[in-house]
């Protein structure tokens, strides 16, 4: 193009000599045309193998899937056989009579078992214990699901007995030196936080809430139960229990064995009313 753009140039001034010079287009213009087509044609060879590798790609993927079609059998054949590769197929094969013989074998000697009177013996005695069983879970819904372990019944039969003894007993005097203050006497076992314990299972709640719930109660029995020497109960967080007098705040275990019985009493009736 620049070639072609001089020569017009040169041409246009007139001499002769110049316009010799625009013949020059010719070769440039040939070459142009030459770079041209080669670039054409390096352009379709390009497009060409592309094409030619997609067709070969896809032929290969169609090919693989193929196999894989065809391969599907041997390998689920090997993974049924339980063996590593396909010259263990055969012998495999070949225990199958074998095994088909062992199979009758053991069906004869189920059906044998089955038919003896020792397994009818056990199947009649097993649809009895579901019987049973059926029969004493009702009984155990009717009754509640709640059960106190053997070891509070016996510490609170204990303390039941100890109570009972200390109140039919009649005081023991202890001698003192003059001046000198009575010793002091053991507090009992509060029972509270083991009642409040177990009204909390059974209600499924907590101390607190419990607590809250039996207050009003247990004060109205135990007030009635005492000729209302005693006008109010409080329990800490733990649940021990205080007796409330008009001047005085008791723990429970320090007051006389037959008020710690009605305040018990009292307690039991509330736990056995609310739940």
């Amino acid at each position: 193009f620049l070639a072609l753009s001089v020569g017009l140039g040169f041409s246009s001034v007139g001499a002769p000599m110049w316009r010799y010079l625009a013949l020059l287009n010719i070769p440039a213009f040939g070459t142009a045309a030459l770079m041209a087509l080669r670039y054409v044609d390096d352009l379709q060879k390009a497009t060409r193998r592309g094409t030619k590798d997609n067709r070969k790609g896809a032929r290969e993927k169609k090919i693989l899937d193929e196999f894989e079609v065809d391969d599907a059998p041997v390998r689920m054949a090997i993974k049924a056989l339980d063996v590593e590769t396909l010259d263990e197929i055969a012998p495999a094969l070949e225990k199958k009579d074998l095994l088909g013989i062992r199979l009758g074998e053991l069906q004869t000697q189920l059906e044998e078992f089955e038919a003896s009177a020792e397994y009818q013996d056990a199947l009649r005695q097993g649809q009895e214990m579901r019987v049973q069983q059926e029969t004493l879970n009702v009984e155990l819904t009717a009754k509640g699901t709640y059960v106190r372990d053997l070891r509070e019944v016996e510490r609170e039969l204990g303390r039941l007995k100890e109570s009972i003894s200390l109140a039919k007993a009649p005081p023991v005097p202890v001698a003192t030196a003059p001046g000198q203050a009575p010793a002091p006497v053991d507090p009992l076992e509060d029972p509270s936080p083991v009642v409040l314990a177990q009204a909390a299972d059974v209600l499924t709640s907590d101390l607190l809430s419990v607590q809250a719930l039996l207050k009003d109660r247990c004060v109205q029995y135990l007030t009635a139960l005492t000729d209302r020497r005693y006008q109010g109960v409080e329990w800490d967080r733990e649940g021990n229990a205080f007796a409330l007098t008009q001047n005085s705040r008791i723990p429970v275990g320090e007051l006389p064995p037959k008020d710690l019985d009605l305040y018990y009493l009292a307690l039991r009736m509330t736990v056995v009313e609310k739940t």
